[in-house]
């Protein structure tokens, strides 16, 4: 394969989390071993997300009427609403509590869904980028309204795509949680971010981002606002980064365009990810700078293929094993693309090219 690394093993650590993996290509074959059918199990019709059936949520919070011109569309394309099973709940006062030598207190916060659209099988793909924008700027709104909240430090997007990656609802949605705490992974990504920029005077992510796509070898897609790479010392199969070209510290402040460019991006990369794995499971996370923070941050998108299991070793040690190189992920993935021949080179034509 053209561009193939080394097949031997190697620890390598990820500078902006600062976790430690292992990328180890001689335990598997192919990238398209890794390729399989996504199983869905439930039904339009029990579906409590579907139109119709607004009833089954607990009340809307935020909604964008649907832009069709069909009369028997629905007149929503984007909905939030409470979790009505939340791991966080903001009637909960976050009072420290000792217990023996344990301490626990209530889980405050928040807790919420963004359905992606009325169509029950329609993921990012067959979205388009309007109404992809409109699932970005719920998460935008959303977002603001938990950092007004004094006692909110962070707010994370996830998206748990497949029965495979923990989800228990096909219909596409995304879910959003801020907490009073800092989630460790955030905590240690804004904290190098932070040490890097006292030493070094600039932008980890942003000096990252010019070496992948100088290099070019690990970028899978490159848009007008937006680069994806496979990260050098990715911890999974096909796993991706997602982020703006231009330094931006706060994912909830970008500019309505960039909003419909980051929904389109979001498109595109789904596009790849189901052409060439078949739709696999995925989970995918946002991280943006903490709430209230002064240091320095730029907000990304990590994105996670259920391709592989995990094993005993990686939950007990802390350190993935990932057993396909990042450099080689990105070259299956950059020949998924139907403008882009195998061959043509490490660019994926997006529309910002």
């Amino acid at each position: 394969m053209k561009g193939s690394a080394s097949r031997m093993a190697e620890l390598r650590r990820d500078p902006l989390s600062g976790r430690w993996v292992v990328v180890a290509p001689k335990r598997a074959t192919r990238p398209q071993a890794f390729a399989r059918s996504q199983i869905r199990e439930d039904t339009a019709e029990a579906c409590p997300f579907c139109p119709g059936r607004e009833g089954l949520t607990p009340p809307e919070l935020l909604s964008f009427p649907s832009s069709r011109d069909d009369p028997t569309a629905p007149g929503w394309e984007v909905r939030v609403f409470a979790n009505r099973y939340p791991a966080f709940l903001p009637d909960r006062e976050p009072r420290l509590r000792r217990v023996g030598t344990h301490w626990k207190t209530p889980a405050f916060g928040f807790h919420e869904v963004v359905v992606h659209g009325p169509d029950h099988r329609g993921g990012f793909p067959s979205l388009g980028a309007e109404t992809s924008g409109k699932v970005v700027r719920a998460w935008q709104a959303r977002i603001l309204a938990h950092a007004s909240h004094p006692r909110i430090r962070a707010s994370l997007v996830i998206v748990n795509h497949g029965r495979g990656a923990g989800a228990s609802v096909t219909h596409p949605h995304s879910q959003i949680v801020s907490t009073p705490s800092l989630p460790p992974l955030l905590q240690g990504e804004a904290e190098n971010i932070a040490r890097y920029a006292r030493r070094r005077g600039e932008c980890l992510l942003c000096r990252l981002l010019e070496e992948e796509e100088r290099e070019g070898v690990r970028v899978v897609l490159k848009e007008e606002g937006f680069l994806v790479v496979a990260p050098f010392a990715s911890g999974y199969p096909f796993e991706l980064l997602l982020a703006p070209r231009s330094h931006q510290p706060r994912f909830e402040e970008i500019e309505p365009r960039s909003a419909e460019e980051l929904g389109a991006a979001l498109a595109d990369l789904f596009g790849l990810v189901e052409r060439a794995l078949r739709d696999p499971p995925y989970n995918l996370w946002l991280h943006t700078a903490p709430h209230g923070g002064r240091g320095p941050f730029h907000w990304h998108i990590h994105v996670v293929p259920r391709v592989t299991g995990i094993g005993s070793f990686e939950l007990g040690a802390g350190i993935p094993i990932n057993i396909l190189d990042p450099t080689e992920a990105a070259s299956f993935l950059r020949s998924a693309h139907p403008q882009s021949p195998e061959g043509q080179g490490c660019m994926i034509p997006g529309r910002g090219n």
